[in-house]
């Protein structure tokens, strides 16, 4: 059914060329070197994975008070992508409906208030989902696990070498080295 994608009910922001190019001028000064940028340009990036078959996904790393959430809320307002709180992860029905049916990017804020094992298991669906798998859930659900994740927060997953070979990777206040 369409309520099996966070995304049945979207709707790409509309605006005139003007505004837009104002929109992408604050973002692009939104943060020294640019790394806005860097996450806008992963972000439609993202949009060729039907094409390319693999996209990774993002890590951005940042501390407290960054701008983290002022990142998150101008791609929003950018593209209509939507943002997920931690608790979303918190069963696997709902970590398979964040990734499935849908190959439009996720943004994940916060990740690292995220429960470790509730963590965990999203990690393992995004080593399968940096391509795409079909999975079930129950009887009659089948989800195509296929969606680009941006996780933002103070702390970057870096356990996991399989995961960590699809990732990119930045600090977006260069305070982490």
């Amino acid at each position: 059914t369409h309520d099996q994608c966070i995304y049945h009910r979207l709707i790409i922001p509309s605006n005139t060329q003007n505004k837009a190019r104002q929109q992408l001028v604050s973002l692009m000064n939104l943060f020294h070197d640019q790394k806005a940028v860097i996450a806008f340009t992963w972000l439609a990036g993202s949009l060729l994975k039907v094409f390319t078959g693999f996209w990774p996904h993002l890590i951005i790393s940042a501390h407290s008070g960054s701008g983290k959430t002022t990142l998150i809320e101008t791609l929003h307002h950018l593209t209509g992508v939507l943002a997920i709180e931690p608790s979303e992860l918190e069963t696997s029905f709902r970590r398979m409906r964040i990734l499935g049916n849908h190959l439009y990017p996720v943004l994940l804020d916060e990740c690292s208030r995220a429960d470790h094992k509730d963590l965990a298991d999203f990690l393992n669906i995004l080593n399968v989902s940096y391509r795409h798998a079909l999975r079930h859930h129950g009887k009659e659900n089948v989800y195509l696990l296929a969606a680009p994740v941006a996780m933002i927060g103070q702390d970057a997953p870096d356990n996991d070498a399989a995961f960590i070979s699809k990732i990119i990777q930045f600090d977006l206040d260069d305070s982490k080295g």
